[in-house]
């Protein structure tokens, strides 16, 4: 999907959403892609559609966010075409340390990527526990296809609640969350 088929496509979710939209740049306008308003708050996205190029413009989406970044009072978001999948999976971690917004539009619709790609399960059968981790955590993605001695790993979740109702399925004494991915 080019980046000027995305517009409509994001602004009409963004109203249906309860925003307002105070400006819009199409083409090689200055300024911010959108700028939308809700409750007081602006939203600032930048946008990419799909390109020769996907890694080099993902890269130059987000420097133009970046520049864009100019207090905490507003919220940072980018609205990319489904062709941007991998890239926002390899960049999850500072995407959402950072707090920006993720809009995937296609011509299906708008969907806004909530950092929960996926989730796993780590059991640890002597010591009586069951761990939620999402497929970005680094515990996870450091130790995935390991043989592990105390324990086993159960992947292919979509849902945190999935994965947690597959850890209380387990009837260990304990369910928790990964302290490190899912604070």
């Amino acid at each position: 999907m080019k980046e000027e088929e995305m517009f409509d496509p994001i602004i009409n979710h963004l109203e249906k959403n309860g925003y307002e939209i105070i400006e819009q740049n199409r083409g090689r306008e200055r300024g911010p892609d959108l700028v939308a308003s809700k409750d007081n708050q602006e939203l600032i996205i930048e946008m990419k559609g799909d390109s020769e190029a996907l890694g080099v413009d993902y890269g130059t989406c987000i420097g133009q966010l970046f520049r864009r970044m100019e207090d905490d009072d507003r919220d940072y978001g980018l609205a990319l075409s489904a062709s941007y999948r991998r890239f926002i999976k390899d960049s999850e971690y500072p995407l959402e340390k950072l707090g920006i917004k993720v809009f995937i539009v296609s011509k299906e619709g708008v969907e806004k990527w909530s950092g929960e790609v996926g989730f796993v399960v780590y059991v640890d059968d002597p010591l009586d526990y069951a761990r939620v981790h999402k497929e970005s955590c680094r515990f996870y993605q450091k130790r995935e296809g390991e043989d592990m001695e105390t324990g086993h790993w159960k992947g292919g979740f979509d849902t945190k609640e999935e994965a947690l109702n597959y850890a209380h399925q387990t009837e260990t004494s304990k369910v928790n969350t990964c302290s490190f991915c899912m604070k």
